[in-house]
């Protein structure tokens, strides 16, 4: 099942990747220093795209696209911690494969919210851009131990555990718009 991809023929046909992931998933890990976030995309790869990519003399280059593409997709968002708006930063990105597999391609991405968290009530607030879901997607917030999660607004259906505020999307869900979360520390 891990066989080999075919040569790549010509480097030219990268751009033929697909663009919609199969799902996403995103770790948030909210610490008095800072938030951080681990962003990974899911893809099918049949045509080992990105298998041929790693094998490429344009790694670095089409790696440094697809950096340079998501930070402008995340200074789209509007952030707002405690009232202050913050950028997010793209710090790293990685291109891994799924157990090895070279048709199951993820392009994992770390994020950082450059922030102070006060004591007491502290408030995040995004404003994105309202849609249609094209992919399943699962959102975890870690909190730091003993946290209290006070409110979630959200177009996402969620669930609190302890300090962990679990959301989830489906495929076709409207996502986006406005999202709050206040939690005590």
């Amino acid at each position: 099942m891990n066989e080999e991809p075919p040569p790549l023929e010509n480097a030219n046909n990268l751009n033929e990747i697909s663009e919609i992931p199969l799902n996403a998933e995103a770790d948030f890990y909210v610490s008095e220093k800072g938030i951080s976030e681990l962003l990974v995309y899911n893809y099918l790869d049949e045509e080992y795209f990105y298998q041929k990519l790693c094998a490429s003399e344009d790694y670095d280059t089409e790696m440094s696209k697809i950096k340079d593409n998501m930070q402008f997709y995340l200074d789209q968002d509007k952030v707002l911690v405690n009232h202050e708006e913050k950028r997010m930063k793209l710090s790293e990105v990685e291109l891994k494969f799924k157990d090895g597999l070279s048709e199951y391609p993820q392009l994992n991405f770390m994020i950082l919210i450059r922030c102070k968290l006060k004591e007491g009530n502290n408030i995040i607030e995004f404003d994105m851009e309202d849609e249609i879901a094209p992919y399943d997607f699962l959102i975890k917030y870690h909190f730091p131990h003993g946290s209290e999660i006070v409110e979630v607004e959200s177009l996402l259906s969620f669930k609190i555990i302890d300090n962990k505020l679990i959301m989830t999307a489906k495929k076709g869900d409207r996502v986006g718009g406005y999202e709050k979360i206040v939690f005590k520390v």
